[in-house]
């Protein structure tokens, strides 16, 4: 029981200095994150690539098919808004600027 308590005070101890020496070596703590991060995404990238490369791909074939009626309303719908746009463009607006 002694020897756990010894352990729980010595772990409480460095982990009292732990931010003190990340702040201290702050850049080479940053560069170690780096590497670090650099492996675990490249182990995860590999592992990816490596499990996929035997699976093939289910490939179904699937009909597709032209429906007239849709098309022939979204069309029209289009039509209709391109008439809106027109009628848009020839009004004209009186110029708030100019100086009589």
């Amino acid at each position: 029981m002694k020897k756990f308590k010894d352990i729980i005070r010595i772990t409480l101890l460095y982990a009292r200095r732990v931010p003190r020496i990340i702040g201290t070596h702050a850049f080479l703590v940053f560069l170690l994150l780096i590497i670090l991060s650099l492996l675990i995404s490249g182990t995860i990238f590999f592992f990816t690539a490596f499990s996929l490369r035997n699976v093939e791909p289910d490939i179904q074939a699937s009909q597709t098919a032209f429906k007239k009626e849709i098309f022939l309303g979204i069309l029209d719908i289009w039509e209709k808004r391109s008439v809106m746009l027109q009628e848009a463009d020839t009004k004209i607006y009186e110029d708030i600027f100019d100086v009589r």
